[in-house]
């Protein structure tokens, strides 16, 4: 009697929709990785914000996984003709073509002239899981900086943020990082940038020496590979405490192709709507925390990727 009514509760659709996923059902922490300065890019949008005289009301924030270096540009729209050009024109030209641009799925990034840009400069285009914000943690960091100092310095005139924003710029790029234990512009340039604060309290004077451009060039590439190799080294020992510490609250749930899963929906329409729809199966795994979902959504069904977090077991 009682295995019965314990699999009944189980295999009841209702509850399925409805009770919570374990708290400890969850994916372990997995730590992103560059293969070099440039290497690796992640890329997302700020906005919309208030226009400004400019009629800019929107940033386009690219970030270095490696140095932590930001780039952001203030525009007028957000279209992938206009995020393909300034990526070309003002990130590419500089720093050299990625490896892999890391991006959510707006269409911005998924647009057809944008993926047509990726395909033929070489670039591997790599989507985050919709409604994950901690896919792109790093980038959403510092969105949240920029968008603080804005709301610091606009409170009053809220149309000129784009005229002062290179100097939030320039606070970002001289801002130690917690996890490499350098300020980017150390790991790019081997130096910290010159910054108005010299101009007040270095009464030293400057040197009129010129030096050699050779032995500049030899001894800067012996400094930038030694701060890069200690900043990955600080970075990884980071990324080893941050995961041993969040994977002893974690108990990790693996599913196989085949198996009935519920999808958490995160747009209710109301407080007592369901918070879990399904069951659907699983298609394809592509790791330990992400899977292929085939959703019956109208006539036609649509394949989407879902993170683990998103999921829970459905037993029939």
């Amino acid at each position: 009697m009682r295995d019965n009514v314990q699999q009944y509760c189980q295999n009841c659709l209702i509850c399925a929709q409805d009770n919570p996923s374990p708290r400890t059902n969850k994916a372990q922490l997995r730590s992103q990785r560059s293969s070099g300065l440039w290497c690796n890019i992640q890329v997302d949008y700020m906005g919309p914000l208030s226009t400004s005289a400019r009629n800019n009301k929107y940033i386009l924030v690219v970030i270095d996984l490696l140095s932590k270096w930001v780039e952001a540009f203030p525009i007028t729209n957000c279209k992938a003709k206009t995020t393909a050009k300034i990526l070309v024109e003002q990130v590419f030209s500089r720093w050299g073509l990625p490896i892999s641009i890391e991006s959510d799925q707006g269409t911005h990034f998924t647009g057809e002239i944008f993926q047509e840009v990726m395909r033929m400069l070489g670039i591997k285009q790599q989507f985050h899981i919709p409604y994950r914000p901690q896919s792109s943690g790093l980038v959403e960091r510092v969105n949240c900086q920029l968008k603080l100092m804005i709301r610091k310095f606009v409170t009053e005139n809220q149309r000129n943020w784009d005229q002062i924003f290179p100097l939030f710029l320039m606070c970002i790029q001289v801002t130690p990082s917690t996890s490499s234990r350098f300020v980017p512009s150390k790991v790019m340039f081997g130096k910290k940038l010159r910054l108005p604060e010299r101009l007040w309290f270095d009464l030293s004077t400057p040197q009129q020496d010129g030096i050699w451009v050779d032995k500049y060039v030899t001894e800067l590439k012996q400094h930038l590979f030694k701060v890069a190799k200690r900043a990955a080294i600080n970075m990884g020992k980071s990324k080893q405490k941050a995961k041993a510490y969040f994977d002893k609250h974690v108990a990790a749930t693996e599913y196989n192709i085949g198996d009935k899963v519920m999808l958490l929906v995160f747009n209710t329409n109301s407080p007592l709507s369901h918070r879990w729809q399904g069951p659907y199966d699983i298609l394809d795994k592509v790791s330990l925390s992400v899977y292929k979902i085939q959703l019956k959504e109208g006539k036609v069904p649509v394949d989407k990727w879902f993170h683990v977090n998103q999921m829970k077991l459905f037993k029939d």
